[in-house]
């Protein structure tokens, strides 16, 4: 036996991610986190763990991203959700949903919901980087609301009727043809 605990060995395959200033964490606040990552970075982070990033296959990559944001604004792994993605100026942004614990069911955004942007920044060492996080600037903000609210109606027009398949949402598929705005592919 190496002495390494199954706890360690699950903890080191998601990168650390320290903050420069303190973290953001509000409770009972919703919260979405926005993170735009350039290929490279994208690499850099899964290289972090061992692992190979493929650009046709990103989800594995978007998943680790969300345990390390998770981990650093509140301290576990599961509190945040993939909910949309979009490719812009070379950069694949992510949207996260906060989830509470106990809840399947996203809440409907409000006016009080904060929304994060994430930046990784350098890495410290070979499993830890330094990131910063801001409130989101107002046009983030009202991109970040609109897909929000796209994404709801888009789920409720699903269900409603059903005119040729365009996109998934939450694994369902949607007839939605416009662009969701900033994070326009839902996941």
């Amino acid at each position: 036996m190496s002495g390494i605990s199954q706890q360690q060995c699950t903890t080191r395959m998601v990168p650390k991610l320290l903050f420069a200033q303190d973290a953001y964490v509000d409770g009972q606040q919703d919260v979405y986190v926005v993170v735009a990552l350039s290929q490279r970075k994208q690499i850099q982070i899964m290289s972090t763990v061992g692992k190979v990033h493929r650009e046709d296959q990103p989800f594995p990559t978007w998943s680790l991203v969300g345990q390390a944001l998770s981990e650093a604004l509140f301290n576990g792994q599961g509190h945040l959700k993939l909910k949309s993605t979009m490719e812009m100026h070379r950069r694949d942004y992510l949207l996260f949903e906060r989830i509470f614990e106990g809840s399947c069911m996203s809440k409907s955004s409000t006016a009080s919901d904060s929304i994060l942007e994430i930046d990784f920044g350098s890495q410290l060492d070979g499993f830890t980087w330094l990131g910063y996080w801001k409130i989101a600037r107002p046009v983030v903000e009202t991109l970040v609301r609109n897909s929000i609210i796209s994404l709801a109606n888009l789920s409720v027009s699903n269900h409603s009727s059903s005119s040729g398949p365009i996109r998934c949402v939450e694994g369902q598929e949607t007839t939605d043809e416009k662009d969701n705005g900033l994070l326009g592919k839902p996941c």
